[in-house]
């Protein structure tokens, strides 16, 4: 009975810590979601980061795939790249300073 209740005492001790603890991201540093205001759902999204150190945020919506762009000096205004309403997947990549979307 008290190697029993040792044990599970030892359990919470070692456990309970793991639980509550948050990954390095969700701490508040690097990456932090911004959330943005949409009229649609999307139903694909992709991220890219230049060589340069652009972060492009791409998602396919009802209209067609959308372009956004956020540097250190601030963000462009959405771009429709292309009008469609057939995209199933969707993924963004950088080679060299060309965005590529597949």
């Amino acid at each position: 009975m008290r190697r029993r209740l040792w044990l599970a005492l030892l359990a919470l001790v070692v456990l309970v810590p793991l639980a509550l603890a948050q990954p390095y991201a969700a701490d508040g540093g690097f990456g932090r979601p911004v959330q943005e205001e949409s009229s649609s759902i999307a139903a694909s999204v992709g991220v890219a980061v230049s060589p340069a150190g652009t972060v492009t945020t791409v998602w396919a919506g009802p209209e067609g795939v959308w372009r956004l762009d956020r540097t250190a000096a601030g963000r462009s205004q959405p771009q429709l790249v292309t009008a469609t309403d057939d995209v199933r997947s969707l993924s963004a990549a950088y080679v060299g300073d060309e965005l590529v979307l597949t």
